[in-house]
């Protein structure tokens, strides 16, 4: 499985809310998309320049499309198609006004919400290619009228124990019931490997049969998947919109708040709530998805397209110029989470700010956290680690002679919960130029993992660490050698695996 850095981020996150969710509820939450609201004000509008020439003559080139990302896009309602085609292609094609230039940050949270964590970053769209076979998200047919097949590079999951062979576009593939990373029924879907890529297709309004005479006579539009299908000359499964140039450049931040310091038990009654937000350079991934699986909004795409899930909280916006809000309640049931009409308000009060405006928040958020007792500290070869914290919610951080306050890493917040019961923490940092791995815990039932590769699972076996203890703690220090990208937990049962730790770029 591939992923881009933003989807990492995401994924991680979703599988840490939902392990907290099987762990306290004992059920797999469900949802499906819901109806879009007007959550803000009208995006720019769409400049729209209509082409109708012939189509040009092509030669197939099957090229492989690698498993990667839940990649998704926009358009406005009709023949409107967003790509890098040629203008021989008989398609439309849409502009966006430039995206924000900056990060979109909650000007309005619920009352007695406090940050509690902070994560940001920007991507060009030359950074963010880091995989050369992803083809971009397609959507044809007409999704208005119930009849679309999506394409695309993703983590689609066809359901196991219901999947049925399938030989599409030459190659053997499965077809049936497909789930999303955020474990939501999307539908049906055919996925298959084209030269080692897998490609996925999600469709709808049609029968398997005739999506798979649809996907056997698509054309590559040249050598590069990057470049996509080219669109069909049926009409009837026009190229509906498309990412020209995946992934696009972007803005991203989590924040995670939290009444009072966090805590992952419900008996300390303390709701928090995690949120990503993006502004991308391109058309709203969420929006493609969104319009294939529900229609555009009311014919309206300055409307986000929206997924609710009732059972666990999860809020997703998508918005056609590239902005994009998820909503994670933090911590389990029974205690009050925000309210969907909270986290719509909390959608439009976004505002837009530069990384000097982020890294201030970032150091107050550190210096809330390092303000925390220390529960247990041992000194190591790089400095003096510390867990602070509170009940159940812990943060390791690192106290070096002469560079002022402890250190604590403000994107690390899992709420200090170990296997069986236990606590635990963890971090990195880079100190003169060397990248090292910091975790505590109070048990030693679990083993520290790594991979070569940050895309795919550790391949590379278990890493030694330098080891102290202070009581029930044992405090663990890694130091990954330089062919190392991931460091990740594992059990010791190898039942379960936790990678939360990629080699920082330079």
């Amino acid at each position: 499985m591939t992923t881009s850095r933003r989807l990492t981020a995401v994924l991680t996150r979703t599988l840490e809310v939902k392990a907290d969710q099987a762990m306290t509820a004992g059920t797999r939450p469900s949802a499906a998309p819901d109806e879009a609201r007007d959550l803000s004000e009208p995006a720019p509008p769409l400049r729209v320049v209509t082409r109708r020439e012939p189509p040009r003559r092509r030669t197939r080139a099957l090229l492989p499309a690698a498993a990667a990302i839940l990649v998704l896009a926009l358009v406005s309602a009709g023949a409107i198609a967003l790509h890098r085609g040629s203008p021989e292609e008989h398609v439309s094609t849409a502009a966006l006004a430039e995206p924000p230039d900056g990060w979109l940050v909650p000007a309005w949270v619920p009352d007695g919400m406090e940050l509690w964590g902070l994560e940001f970053s920007s991507w060009s769209g030359q950074d963010r290619r880091s995989e050369p076979d992803e083809t971009i998200p397609q959507l044809f047919g007409d999704p208005d009228a119930g009849r679309a097949i999506y394409i695309t590079s993703s983590q689609y999951e066809v359901v196991a124990d219901t999947a049925e062979a399938v030989t599409v576009r030459g190659e053997s593939g499965h077809a049936g019931p497909a789930w999303d990373v955020a474990e939501s029924d999307v539908g049906q879907a055919i996925t298959w490997d084209e030269r080692g890529g897998t490609v996925t297709a999600l469709y709808k309004g049609t029968t398997r049969d005739e999506a798979i005479a649809v996907l056997d006579s698509l054309d590559w539009r040249s050598d590069d998947p990057a470049d996509g299908f080219a669109p069909p000359d049926d009409d009837a499964w026009a190229l509906r919109a498309e990412v020209p140039g995946w992934p696009p450049a972007s803005h991203e931040a989590s924040f995670s708040y939290s009444q009072g310091v966090p805590s992952a038990t419900a008996t300390d009654g303390r709701p928090g709530l995690w949120i990503h937000t993006e502004a991308s350079s391109q058309i709203s991934a969420g929006f493609l998805a969104g319009w294939y699986q529900q229609g555009s909004p009311a014919g309206d795409t300055t409307r986000p397209v929206s997924n609710y899930d009732g059972d666990s909280g999860r809020l997703e916006l998508f918005w056609a110029d590239g902005r994009s809000i998820i909503f994670e309640p933090i911590g389990p049931s029974p205690v009050p989470q925000p309210s969907r009409d909270q986290m719509e308000r909390i959608a439009r009060s976004l505002t837009v700010a530069g990384e000097a405006d982020l890294g201030a928040l970032r150091d107050g958020v550190g210096a809330k956290l390092a303000a925390l007792p220390v529960v247990a500290s041992a000194d190591t070869a790089i400095g003096r680690f510390e867990v602070h914290g509170e009940n159940s919610f812990m943060v390791l951080c690192l106290d070096r002679p002469g560079d002022g306050p402890p250190t604590c890493p403000t994107d690390r917040l899992s709420g200090g919960s170990g296997p069986g019961g236990s606590l635990a923490a963890d971090a990195d940092w880079t100190v003169d130029g060397t990248w090292y791995v910091g975790m505590a815990s109070t048990t030693d039932d679990f083993t520290i993992l790594s991979g070569h590769d940050a895309s795919t699972m550790p391949d590379a076996g278990e890493l030694a660490a330098e080891t102290t203890t202070d009581g029930e703690w044992t405090f663990y220090l890694v130091t990954p050698p330089p062919d190392i990208d991931q460091v990740c937990v594992g059990s010791r049962d190898g039942a379960t695996v936790s990678c939360g730790f990629n080699r920082p770029v330079p």
